[in-house]
Formats: C-alpha cells, structure tokens, sequence
C-alpha cells in the first residue's frame, strides 16, 4: 500500500509536467522507487527494467532519466570518470541529505545534515535569486578504504 502511494505521487508529478506516463517510464519508476535508498547508474536501471518491461531500450531509459531530473524527481549525482548515478528524491525527506563519495573506491553514501541556519527561502530573499536545485558533494576515503589503507 505504501508503495502504490508512493508511486502514485510521483506519476502525479510526472503527468502534471505533461509527460505521458508510458509502460517504460511506469517500469524506470517503479526500479527506481524500489533502488530509492541506492545510487544507480543508467546501465543499472535499464538491466532491472528490463525484468519489467523485456522491450526497452537503454535510449527510453537516457531519456527518461534526462526527463525526470529536469521535473525535479531525480539527484543526478556525478561520479569518477564521466559517470552518473541517480537517486530517486525523497518527497517526505524534511532536510534534504548531501553526498560523500569515496575517491578510492566509487562508493557513494548519503549524509543527512541537520537543517541548515538558512533556508533555500531565506537564501532567496537576502541574495534576490531563485534556488532551482543545490547540490553539495564530499569527497574522500570511505571506511572500508581507510581500514585498507592502516593495514
């Protein structure tokens, strides 16, 4: 039941953008809501697609992605090399979270912060801009690789 509610608020938000809620796109939501609490890259999402929905391809997978993050429904979140990976966004999160990713190994864990001193609103209102996004990284060693490194 949860999960159909969950679900249901992002086709909502996914339709009011005027994007037709297709059996691919029904498929990409439904890998992504299951991953919520994962970091997937695009490759990923295609293979665990494709046991939903056998026919897509990896391009319908590019481009809804491209399309979600745009509406605000994804972190898209830049990786060694040229990689993406992406997380589908909380909707009840009440700070939103930061990432570290290790250096060494790739790995990418989720960092949530106290709520900030200032607000995206307040921010908006001292400097006259409009916040569409933040995206803050940490970049370091993991634990696994800083116990790799000691031995």
């Amino acid at each position: 039941m949860e999960k159909i509610k969950h679900l249901e608020y992002f086709e909502k938000i996914i339709i009011d953008n005027g994007i037709i809620m297709t059996p691919q796109r029904r498929a990409i939501l439904d890998v992504l809501f299951t991953n919520r609490k994962r970091h997937l890259t695009v490759e990923e999402i295609w293979h665990q697609a494709k046991n939903i929905f056998s026919q897509i391809g990896i391009p319908t997978v590019y481009r809804t992605v491209n399309q979600l993050e745009s509406i605000g429904i994804l972190y898209k979140i830049m990786v060694q090399g040229n990689c993406c990976k992406y997380q589908l966004t909380d909707h009840e999160e009440k700070n939103k979270h930061r990432h570290f990713i290790c250096t060494r190994c790739g790995s990418i864990t989720d960092i949530y912060l106290p709520e900030m001193s200032m607000t995206e609103q307040q921010i908006e209102n001292r400097y006259h801009v409009k916040i569409e996004n933040q995206n803050i990284i940490y970049y370091g060693l993991c634990t696994q690789c800083i116990q790799v490194s000691e031995e």
